[in-house]
């Protein structure tokens, strides 16, 4: 402010103005400091201020506000009617008293915002006490509404968590109650959940579960209204549903609309259901199961022992077990494995009984087994260890394989017959028993095994090849032995340390009555032969000058490069060829032109990434798909290409030097495979006729007739 003295004005007037201006300056700062919005009036209700909060909230500026009529610069209507407010400044200056605006105010802001407001006005009075202005003073009460909402909120909130929380404690109880049925834990279910929702008195439950409908609450099921439900589970599977509904006749707005936290109770309450439900079946299912047991222990064909792990004494035997040694089950009890098998063949016995405890085996093969008459018969037992009472114990299945010994036993002397024919073939072959135990094989396949072909009796894979190799050719065998066919196979197989591919043949050996008593295999080395296919293969995919993916490897890519365009991964295409190829053909030779076009490809790769694909087109023309790659990116890698090649110094004829024009597109995805291609090749053309040895970029546009080139004879 100036301190100049003003003309003609007293010192005592002088000290009066600088107060004025002293408080006037007091008064503008005081209301830029205020929080709330401030507009001052004049006695006819037009703006005289507006404090920089108000400027905010109404959109006007104080001066722009200045000696405006309040009620433009300041729109209030009712919240709820719409309807415009009595102007609170005029009833301010005519009422001489403060007014507090009523509720539901709305201020419609100068650019159309709303914002509900609270206010008061109060009147402006001189020295003398007369009326000349009003001031309003409103702030913006959105964020306190808000609040208040969300504290409301909160508390009823916690008032539905309290319920329910004592929902699932109650439900929790009664599942852990001792013998409770399955039907009284559905009903004890149905009737915990109406009390804990919004609306008690209205809520109706109903679970369909089991066979079981139940409904539960004051009022009926209304089939009419929209539940909140869940499916009860048990390992995945449907077994029923539990809801909760209001009834749509007399329910007000409010009361057909659930709680998430009541979705999150329901499921909850399904989910213990589902587990009771599982519960439950175990229990019938193991009491189905034990009774199945005995049902088979008793009539089984086959004889079961149950043995101590430890002391290898017999704790329980079954009808069948008695018939095979002629024991009653009280004798049988009293013995132990020692005394059911010859003493020669103990040793053996109890190394195999071992190895079934451990889990090594699960088959001890053709074991000698005494009967209480001292005669012997032979016995396939498939055993697993089990714990009962607290101890280990191994259960075993004994099935008389004697006659089927006696019959393998033939068909070893039948064997021995062949033999000589056999020996004197060159590929491997081999004869197993049912069970892949080996009886025999030839000297071929016994030289790749380093053994005598005797050697080989009583062997299985396991002791020749890695565990995955014979569990892969075992599992093979029984096919053979379960579908009664031959099969042929190339696979995998070792032979001195190193890996060849052979091709098998399995056939079953039947007895007269069509039983599978065996399998014979014969195989041959084919790895030569997949070797040769798998060129041919590379030859009819790849350029054979540079081994390159050929064309129709790269459109396979393409194609899927502009697949992912479409769904939002960009690519890039380049296309070259070698500027004035047919100089280098023509002068040095078509073997120079191959070196040179080979020793391109080589500098190409060595400024791409290992992802990217260069594929040879056709002559000296090669393109190159840079997947997920953006037009920036594209270019700089086509610069580098470009200038790694007019770099390079051929070693031909200095008098010849080589560069590349590279035409370089976008993949959008809007376009098929053959239109980028030709598109590549007219953006390409464009660098030729701009002077070569440059790159040129073009757009993804739909598909245009590529440029004629038959006049560009030296490329």
């Amino acid at each position: 402010m100036s301190k100049t003295s003003t003309p003609g004005v007293t010192p005592t007037g002088r000290h009066a103005e600088d107060a004025l201006h002293a408080s006037e300056e007091q008064l503008r700062i005081t209301l830029a400091s205020i929080g709330d919005g401030v507009v001052a009036t004049d006695a006819e209700r037009r703006v005289t201020q507006l404090n920089r909060v108000a400027e905010t909230l109404t959109g006007w500026t104080s001066d722009e506000a200045k000696g405006k009529p309040f009620a433009e610069v300041l729109v209030l209507l009712n919240e709820q009617t719409r309807a415009p407010l009595q102007d609170p400044v005029e009833e301010a200056i005519v009422t001489g008293r403060a007014v507090r605006m009523a509720n539901h105010a709305l201020l419609v802001a100068r650019d159309g915002t709303e914002r509900p407001v609270a206010d008061s006005a109060a009147p402006i009075r001189d020295a003398s006490g007369r009326v000349v202005g009003a001031v309003l003073v409103f702030r913006d009460v959105t964020e306190e509404r808000r609040r208040r909402r969300e504290k409301d909120q909160l508390l009823r909130d916690l008032a539905e968590r309290v319920k329910e929380l004592e929902c699932l404690s109650r439900l929790g109880r009664l599942l852990s109650e001792p013998g409770l049925s399955l039907a009284d834990a559905l009903e004890g279910a149905a009737r915990l959940l109406p009390p804990a929702f919004q609306h008690p008195d209205r809520a109706s439950a109903r679970i369909c579960c089991e066979g079981r409908l139940l409904d539960v609450g004051k009022h009926p099921w209304d089939e009419n209204a929209t539940p909140l439900s869940a499916d009860i589970l048990v390992r995945g599977e449907r077994v029923g549903w539990i809801g909760v509904c209001y009834p749509v006749a007399g329910a007000e707005t409010d009361e057909r609309v659930f709680l998430k936290e009541e979705q999150t109770l329901v499921d909850a309450v399904a989910e213990r259901l589902g587990r009771v439900i599982e519960l439950k079946r175990a229990e019938r299912a193991l009491r189905e199961s034990e009774e199945r047991f005995r049902v088979v222990f008793e009539s089984a064909a086959d004889g079961i022992l149950i043995a101590d792990a430890k002391d290898k004494r017999f704790g329980a035997c079954n009808p069948a077990m008695c018939r095979m040694l002629g024991y009653s089950p009280e004798e049988i009890l009293c013995l132990g494995v020692a005394d059911i098998h010859p003493a020669e063949d103990l040793p053996h016995v109890v190394d195999q009984f071992e190895r079934l405890i451990r889990k090594e085996i699960t088959l001890a093969s053709e074991l000698p087994v005494k009967r209480k008459d001292g005669s012997i018969f032979y016995a396939d037992i498939c055993a697993s260890p089990i714990m009962l009472e607290g101890k280990e114990h191994l259960v075993g299945f004994f099935r008389d394989v004697t006659q089927r010994r006696q019959a393998e036993q033939k068909l070893r002397e039948s064997e021995a017959k062949n033999r000589t024919l056999l020996e004197n073939l060159p590929q491997r072959i081999f004869y197993k028993d049912r069970n892949s135990v080996y009886v025999s094989c030839n000297k071929h396949y016994a030289r790749d095994l380093k053994i005598r072909p005797e050697e080989i009796v009583g062997k299985t894979d396991y002791d020749f090849y890695p565990r995955e190799l014979a569990e892969k050719y075992i599992g093979d065998d029984r096919q053979v032995v379960a579908s009664g066919k031959a099969t042929e196979v190339e696979e995998k197989y070792v032979q001195d340390g190193r890996e060849a591919v052979v091709h098998t043949v399995k056939t079953p050996i039947k007895d007269a009555a069509g039983n599978v008593l065996g399998v014979l295999g014969i195989f041959w080395d084919v790895t030569e032969r997949k070797k040769y296919e798998e060129r041919l293969a590379h030859l009819a995919t790849h350029d054979p000058l540079t081994g390159l993916p050929n064309r129709h490897l790269f459109e396979e890519a393409l194609a899927r490069a502009t697949a992912r365009a479409r769904r939002g991964t960009p690519s890039a295409l380049l296309l070259f060829d070698v500027d004035h190829f047919k100089i280098v053909n023509d002068f040095l030779g078509h073997a120079a032109g191959d070196a040179a076009l080979v020793r391109v490809v080589n500098l190409v790769q060595e400024q791409i990434r290992a992802e990217d694909m260069l594929s040879r087109l056709s002559g000296d023309e090669f393109v190159v798909l840079l997947e997920g790659a953006n037009l920036d990116y594209a270019q700089a890698v086509a610069e580098r290409i470009r200038k790694a090649v007019e770099a390079f110094s051929f070693t031909w004829d200095p008098r010849v030097s080589v560069s590349l024009s590279i035409g370089l597109v976008g993949i959008g995805g809007q376009q098929e495979t053959a239109a980028l291609l030709s598109q590549a090749d007219a953006v390409m053309y464009q660098a030729k006729q701009s002077g070569r040895n440059r790159v040129a970029v073009g757009q993804a546009t739909p598909a245009a007739p590529a440029p004629c080139r038959e006049h560009d004879a030296i490329s």
